[in-house]
C-alpha cells in the first residue's frame, strides 16, 4: 500500500440500495419544492423585509401564507392564491424563526448541527483508537465551546472519563456566561472529569485533543499554540487553523471536522435523475461527500421526515438518534482529511509513535 495513502477499510454498498436511498431523497427535496413549482404561470413577487414579517404575524388568522422554505438567508414562499414570493431575511433572525414556526403551518427547520455534532464525535471516536489516545488520561480543549457545535461536542463527549475539558472562548459577558452554564451541565453529566474555562487561546498548549468550531473570520491557531503529538479537528469557516501548520509541524494531525459521506451511485445512474428547480440531483450524487448540515437535511429528506428537527443549541440527543438515521441510508463519515487531502498515513504513525513514547 501507498504509505502517502489514508486505508479505507469500509465496504462499498451496493449500488441498487443506494439508487433506492437517492430516489427517497429526490422524493423527499420534490416534496419540499413542490408548492413552489405548482404555480409556475405566475411571477415571483419581492417582498420587503418588514412587509413580509407583517404579513407573517398575521397569518394565523389570514392564512395568507399557505408554505415557506428558508434556505440561508433567502426566504421563498406559495401564498393560498397561488402566488409566490422571495425576500431576503437577516441571518440568525430567532424572531423570525420563531414567527414562522408558530404562523406557518407548512414550514420545517433545522440547523444541521447534530449530524455535524455526531459527525465530530464519530472523527473523535476513530482517531483515537486508530493512534492510540486514552481519553480518560488526556486534556481536550474546546475553542469555540460557547457556540451550539462546541457546546454540543463538549456535552456529547462528556460522557467519557476525561482528564480535563478546557472550554475556551472569547472575553464577553455572553460568552463568560454560556461557559459558566455548559461547566455546571458537564459536572452533572459526569463528576469525574474536570471542567476549565479559559478566554486564552494559549492554554491548548498542553491539550492532546482540540475541537475548533468557532465563526472567526481568521485564523486563530497556530503551530506554536499545538503540542507535539497533538489532534486538531476543525470544523470552523473560514478555518481556524491554516495550512501553514500541515508544512511546519508533521508531528501533529490536522482533521477537517463535519465531512460525510454519501451514499455512492453509478455515475449513469446519476445522469438520468430529474432536476428540482436550481437543484440538479446528477449534480449532487456526483459528489462523493457533504457538510453536516446538507448531509441532515438530506437524511431526513430520504426519510420522509416533515416538520421542525434540530433547533437552537446542538442536542447531543439529537445527534445520536441523526448518526443512527443517516447510517441506515447510507451516510457515514468521510476517511480522515484536511484541505480538500487524505492525511498522510506518514502522518498518522509518526503521531501514534510519539503517544507511544510518552506512555513509556
Amino acid at each position: 500500500m501507498d504509505e502517502n495513502k489514508q486505508r479505507d477499510t469500509r465496504k462499498p454498498s451496493g449500488n441498487k440500495g443506494n439508487l433506492v436511498i437517492w430516489l427517497l431523497i429526490a422524493f423527499g427535496l420534490f416534496y419540499l419544492f413542490n408548492t413552489w413549482t405548482q404555480t409556475q404561470e405566475k411571477p415571483v413577487q419581492e417582498l420587503s423585509y418588514s412587509k413580509f414579517f407583517d404579513m407573517l404575524k398575521e397569518n394565523a388568522f389570514s392564512g395568507k401564507i399557505r408554505a415557506v422554505i428558508k434556505t440561508d438567508n433567502i426566504v421563498k414562499g406559495i401564498l393560498t392564491d397561488g402566488g409566490k414570493f422571495v425576500v431576503n431575511v437577516p441571518e440568525n433572525d430567532q424572531d423570525l424563526i420563531k414567527a414562522l414556526r408558530e404562523n406557518v403551518k407548512d414550514f420545517g427547520f433545522t440547523t444541521g448541527h447534530a449530524y455535524t455534532v455526531a459527525n465530530i464525535y464519530e472523527i473523535i471516536k476513530n482517531i483515537t483508537k486508530e493512534i492510540s489516545i486514552e481519553l480518560s488520561k488526556s486534556i481536550v480543549a474546546i475553542v469555540g465551546a460557547g457556540g451550539s457545535i462546541g457546546s454540543g461536542i463538549a456535552r456529547i463527549i462528556s460522557e467519557n472519563r476525561i482528564k480535563e475539558i478546557k472550554l475556551i472562548d472569547r472575553f464577553s459577558m455572553v460568552s463568560s456566561t454560556k461557559l459558566s452554564k455548559l461547566k455546571n451541565v458537564l459536572q452533572l453529566i459526569n463528576i469525574h472529569n474536570r471542567i476549565t474555562i479559559s478566554n486564552r487561546i494559549c492554554d491548548i498548549e498542553d491539550a492532546d485533543l482540540i475541537i475548533a468550531a468557532t465563526n472567526s473570520p481568521v485564523s486563530i491557531i497556530k503551530s506554536e499554540h499545538l503540542k507535539s503529538g497533538a489532534v486538531i479537528i476543525d470544523d470552523s469557516f473560514p478555518k481556524n487553523v491554516p495550512r501553514d501548520v500541515l508544512r511546519e509541524r508533521d508531528d501533529v494531525i490536522l482533521l477537517e471536522g463535519g465531512v460525510s459521506q454519501m451514499p455512492k451511485l453509478n455515475i449513469d445512474v446519476s445522469r438520468h435523475m430529474p432536476d428540482l428547480l436550481d437543484l440538479s440531483i446528477s449534480k449532487l450524487v456526483s459528489c462523493s461527500q457533504a457538510y453536516g448540515c446538507l448531509a441532515e437535511t438530506l437524511i431526513l429528506a430520504a426519510l420522509g421526515h416533515r416538520g421542525n428537527y434540530g433547533l437552537g443549541d446542538a442536542d447531543p440527543q439529537l445527534a445520536k438518534d441523526i448518526m443512527k438515521k443517516g447510517k441506515s441510508v447510507g451516510f457515514n463519515n468521510a476517511i480522515f482529511q484536511n484541505y480538500g487531502f487524505a492525511v498522510e498515513e506518514s502522518r498518522i504513525a509518526k503521531v501514534k509513535n510519539i503517544i507511544k513514547n510518552r506512555k513509556i
